[in-house]
């Protein structure tokens, strides 16, 4: 079996095992020494639209599970000047009298951000299914409709979806606070049919150093690294691996 392993600031990684191959990502804008809490996957039950099945939250990242694909919101936040507070305050007054009331009483924001989606290209639209399910659950009591309210959401350490590929399984993750993705390739499975393409993203480039680099308005994204290796008889075995681009789409070239 194969492995390979991504993350955001990513570092990515392809795992080999008798017959079996998986990859997963890790993405790295985050500071990882911000998460002091365990970062998870809240499952969607009525709290968002309906395309939504899954997000994450992390300091200056949401992640976004759609039936399209993964979605990274990144974005910063600032304090809201004088003239930004009356410019919205006049706009909400037109239509929410009390959301313009409670915009001066509270500590209002600025929030500059990019959506970048992460496109498995040709790839099945398979069901993502959260894994390692965790002990506390999340509350969402929003507007004044009761009946939309949701209460003892589930969250989960992981996600997984199977047969995006064929005989290629993902599972989603954390490591040190920042995403992580691993594509499992099973005995027979052709990995080099994992094709990325970054939809929304300013420049993407790859080196050998950086792996997948995000050009933004909020500065680069390093999408990370790949690792691979292979389990034999109990020990992992490194399999050169690297990413290589072609037009808009990355892809991995293993030995």
């Amino acid at each position: 079996m194969f492995r390979f392993i991504i993350m955001f600031m990513t570092v990515a990684s392809l795992f080999i095992s008798s017959g079996q191959i998986s990859f997963s990502q890790e993405n790295g804008t985050v500071d990882a020494k911000k998460h002091q809490v365990p970062v998870s996957y809240i499952e969607n039950m009525g709290q968002w639209t309906p395309e939504v099945k899954f997000m994450a939250q992390m300091h200056g990242m949401n992640v976004w599970f759609t039936d399209k694909g993964l979605k990274y919101d990144v974005y910063t936040s600032r304090p809201a000047t004088s003239a930004e507070i009356k410019q919205e305050k006049s706009r909400l007054l037109k239509f929410n009298k009390e959301a313009a009331g409670k915009l001066v009483s509270g500590k209002p924001m600025r929030r500059s951000g990019q959506v970048i989606e992460m496109e498995l290209i040709g790839a099945s639209k398979s069901a993502v299914q959260g894994m390692e399910q965790q002990t506390s659950y999340r509350n969402y009591f929003i507007g004044r409709d009761k009946s939309k309210w949701q209460a003892g959401v589930p969250v989960y350490s992981k996600l997984r979806s199977e047969e995006v590929y064929p005989g290629i399984d993902v599972v989603y993750s954390f490591q040190g606070g920042r995403p992580r993705y691993d594509f499992v390739v099973k005995p027979g499975a052709n990995p080099s049919l994992i094709s990325l393409r970054f939809n929304g993203a300013n420049s993407v480039s790859v080196s050998e150093e950086k792996g997948i680099t995000l050009g933004t308005k909020l500065g680069e994204m390093y999408n990370g690294n790949i690792y691979a290796y292979q389990h034999i008889n109990g020990r992992e075995f490194q399999v050169p691996c690297q990413f290589t681009k072609q037009g808009e789409e990355v892809n991995i070239q293993h030995s």
